[in-house]
């Protein structure tokens, strides 16, 4: 199986006033077919599909690097 989409981060009740701190997703990886894990290496696309929460790439991946670091907020 390929992935094309991935979630990730935080989520938020229903109620007013709900809130959460920032949540760092750091060492991002992924499990490749030969049953090796990868460094992120991409950022994708950033969105939120209700916000709050929302995140953005508060470091981007890269071809050298350990996965880039995510952050999500409220």
């Amino acid at each position: 199986m390929n992935t094309r989409y991935i979630i990730v981060g935080s989520e938020l009740s229903a109620q007013s006033g709900a809130s959460a701190g920032d949540i760092y997703s750091a060492y991002n990886q992924w499990l490749k077919s030969d049953g090796r894990w990868s460094y992120q290496t991409k950022t994708g696309t950033s969105g939120s599909t209700n916000p709050p929460p929302n995140g953005y790439w508060y470091s981007d991946p890269c071809d050298q690097c350990t996965g880039g670091l995510y952050l999500t907020y409220d």
